[in-house]
């Protein structure tokens, strides 16, 4: 079911062949004097990969445990299911096969993901790693892992800072070796501009961050969509976690605004919406947040009823990659049997896609030698994950100079009054796409 692909390593082998044939038809064997085989010429600057006949192509996948805070174990088990999933939809590469291995966990701190980084570099010939999800593990996993030449691949990280921060620069946390499916959560701050304005119809907006590197960025891309869409910020508010909020949020209620947007982790959003509830005047304003807030602990809870919530577009039913040719609901159909759970989230696509990314570069880059040896150049990888995209399950895959290659769609949802489990039942008051 796969597309046919380039075989780098076939012209070589081919003329090798000929020159066989020729010699069989003249009646000559080959000459004694004939050199070997030159070995072939790749960019080890990042340094190369060689494989024997019969060697794997190891790739590796680390998660999180249920340690620290943000931990989700039933995320990585659906992520790694889809990997795996993917790999066997895809197949072998140039007649070699790929080992993804047991999944290594991270405890979602920084000090796991550091000791998981250690864990992959005991070999050498690791190639491309995935996950984990927790931002604090993946960057001290990130920079050991992309110093010794690998590419680091996220299905589910949405920080800004791994990527692109606000206005076209390099986020801090940036490394040539990251790339994702997972999207870039400023596509969050602007849906929540957007649909204030062209949904709702608001003009006076005010923004609340903790000061993290994250909510200040999606704080400042709000304030830039809206304003450029008409709107007017009339305040810009900073609450450090150890403050009583009370003080700024009265100063916030004096400017009488329409809408306060809310880039804040759900423990500290959920005692701003408190403190808020009892702010004389703010009981008219809309409020919306983000997609950290779309947690199931966090909606279960009163104080989050009313709220607006961006987040990732997530409806993959009837989805197909081109690359493998497998359509959504039988992908689906497989990690549910698997995880014998028929509720897989919408997650499993970017874990699906980001396997594909990875599969198929590092297709484009191996390169086979008259002996058989695979070689994969490290730089050359990474110049083939962002090579023209493709459609995958998620919709076009195409990686961009910071390594944002997933769906910029997002939908906004209210968590009304019901009783809900999880964000799947929250209504859908706004999409971007439209």
């Amino acid at each position: 079911m796969r597309r046919s692909v380039r075989r780098p390593g076939r012209p070589a082998a081919l003329l090798t062949a000929l020159s066989l044939l020729a010699g069989a038809c003249t009646g000559e064997g080959p000459a004694d004097d004939v050199a070997a085989p030159e070995p072939v010429v790749v960019d080890e600057s990042l340094g190369v990969v060689r494989l024997a006949p019969g060697e794997r192509i190891q790739l590796r996948s680390i998660v999180d445990a249920e340690v620290g805070d943000g931990a989700d174990p039933a995320l990585d088990a659906l992520v790694h299911t889809a990997l795996l999933v993917a790999l066997e939809d895809f197949g072998g590469i140039q007649g070699f096969r790929v080992d993804l291995g047991d999944p290594i966990a991270a405890d979602c701190s920084p000090e796991g993901g550091a000791a998981a980084a250690t864990q992959v570099l005991e070999r050498a010939d690791v190639v491309g790693v995935f996950g984990p999800s927790c931002t604090a593990s993946l960057i001290t996993a990130l920079f050991p892992l992309g110093g010794s030449g690998m590419v680091v691949l996220s299905a589910t990280s949405t920080a800004p800072e791994l990527t692109q921060s606000p206005f076209g620069e390099a986020g801090v946390n940036r490394s040539p070796a990251f790339h994702r499916t997972s999207p870039n959560a400023l596509v969050e701050a602007i849906a929540a501009a957007r649909f204030a304005t062209e949904e709702l119809d608001l003009q006076r907006a005010v923004t609340i961050e903790d000061g993290s590197a994250r909510s200040a960025g999606m704080a400042a891309v709000f304030r830039a969509t809206f304003e450029s869409l008409g709107g007017t910020v009339v305040r810009t508010s900073v609450v450090v976690p150890s403050a009583d909020p009370a003080d700024e949020l009265a100063a916030i209620a004096a400017t009488d605004p329409d809408l306060v947007f809310l880039p804040l982790p759900p423990e500290r959003l959920l005692s701003v919406l408190e403190a808020w509830s009892g702010t004389a005047g703010s009981s008219g304003t809309v409020r919306i947040a983000t997609g950290l807030a779309l947690d199931p602990e966090f909606l279960r809870d009163p104080r989050s009823q009313d709220l607006y919530l961006p987040g990732p577009w997530l409806g993959f039913a009837d989805a197909q990659s081109a690359i493998t040719g497998m359509s959504a609901a039988q992908a689906i159909e497989r990690i549910g049997s698997t995880l014998a759970n028929e509720d897989v989230a919408g997650w499993w696509a970017h874990a699906y896609d980001a396997m594909t990314l990875l599969l198929r570069a590092i297709d484009d880059a191996a390169l086979v030698e008259a002996d058989g040896t695979l070689v994969i150049s490290r730089a050359d990888l990474r110049r083939a994950l962002r090579a023209p995209g493709f459609t995958g399950m998620t919709g076009r895959v195409e990686c961009d100079e910071f390594g944002d290659c997933g769906s910029r769609r997002s939908i906004v949802r209210l968590r009304d009054g019901g009783t809900i489990d999880g964000s799947e039942g929250l209504p859908e008051v706004f999409d971007t796409r439209d």
